[in-house]
């Protein structure tokens, strides 16, 4: 796996990254820089709303509402001034005003400006295109990498965790963006702005030190034969990452087991206390009769033991065996994640008897 930076300038890296699995699952790499690429800045087409049947938009400073087909102006406006889009028959109406344009652009009237828009009150770098798709609009923010990023890693990290900690994280978001541009081509953009792509929040997101995190290490990506890697990240491992394939079921030999002492993390320890009754009840809703819960089937956890009947590489629990009055079950531990209200699978079982 390599390093690449844009522009040039060659150097080694070695760095952990992890794979999210809804709070848990993680995997990591090893990697090495090299230069490569055009040094030319992606552009970002970000999904901010879709399927709604009216928007409203503004700007920082004066500006025109364009055709975006065109590029022809068809309504200027004072900054900050509200400009509300309905729809009528197929049709965009600007302030209750019928216009013949299918997408419209908010740009500033000053060509020497910095592009930037406002959706809903939230300002946002770049161009907001807001199309019209049927009856509903979709408002799509054009935006280079390095902005995006501005509006990404404060949201998903925070701007009060160590220096090179924002690095890592501002790498790896800029990865993962690279990886997922195709995600939501069917809906005529790139990437959306929650969770299901990477948390965007435009300009109110941003802080100083996510910035200096951000410019540090512009332009730089992870890649793996001439690829960006899948450089999805969690928050807290549990004190060991999974590899891609206890996730997805695919093997890349990027994203293997490792151990991550991240014991500061709030989330490293956690627990569920129930009494038998209502395990038996969680069961029985789920639609495991199993009677009376005599005893519970699972291997000990031990990070780093490697794989056993029932868990993954990383340890985590691929399968639990339930014994009762009735009969026995035996349940999947992504299963047991849901039944029982569970952080992760990377889970141990202790029975606990009162005086």
């Amino acid at each position: 796996m390599e390093m690449r930076k844009f522009p040039w300038k060659i150097w080694l890296l070695v760095i952990v990254l992890a794979v999210s699995f809804s709070g848990g699952a993680a995997a990591a790499a090893t990697g090495q820089a090299s230069t490569a690429g055009s040094g030319t800045e992606p552009v970002l087409r970000v999904g901010l709303l879709t399927g709604q049947a009216s928007v409203q938009v503004s700007a920082p400073s004066t500006f025109v509402v364009r055709d975006a087909a065109t590029g022809q102006g068809l309504e200027k406006y004072a900054a900050h001034a509200a400009v509300t889009l309905t729809v009528r028959n197929r049709q965009i109406l600007l302030n209750g005003k019928a216009i013949a344009a299918k997408a419209v652009t908010v740009l500033p009237a000053d060509a020497k400006k910095a592009p930037g828009g406002e959706l809903a009150s939230r300002a946002y770098r770049g161009t907001l295109w807001i199309r019209l798709v049927g009856n509903a609009y979709t408002v799509i923010n054009e935006v280079g990498m390095e902005d995006y990023l501005e509006g990404v890693v404060p949201a998903e990290m925070g701007e009060n965790w160590p220096a090179e900690a924002l690095k890592a994280q501002a790498v790896a978001a800029r990865t993962f963006a690279l990886y997922t541009r195709s995600k939501h081509a069917a809906d005529g953009y790139d990437v959306c702005a929650t969770t299901h792509c990477q948390l965007y929040e435009g300009i109110e997101a941003e802080t100083a030190s996510t910035h200096a995190a951000i410019a540090a290490t512009r332009g730089e990506a992870l890649y793996y034969n001439g690829q960006p890697i899948y450089a999805a990240f969690h928050s807290s491992s549990g004190g060991m990452t999974a590899g891609s394939d206890e996730v997805w079921g695919n093997s890349l030999p990027y994203l293997r087991p490792v151990q991550d002492e991240d014991t500061v993390s709030p989330h490293h320890h956690w627990q569920v206390r129930m009494t038998a009754p209502q395990v038996q009840l969680k069961l029985q809703a789920a639609g495991y009769q199993i009677g009376i819960l005599k005893k519970v089937e699972l291997t000990p956890l031990v990070l780093g033991a490697g794989r056993t009947a029932d868990r993954s590489a990383s340890g985590r629990v691929q399968l639990v065996r339930f014994y009762g009055t009735k009969g026995e079950a035996s349940i999947p531990g992504t299963k047991m994640r849901q039944i029982f209200g569970l952080n992760s699978t990377l889970f141990d079982i202790r029975l606990e008897i009162p005086n």
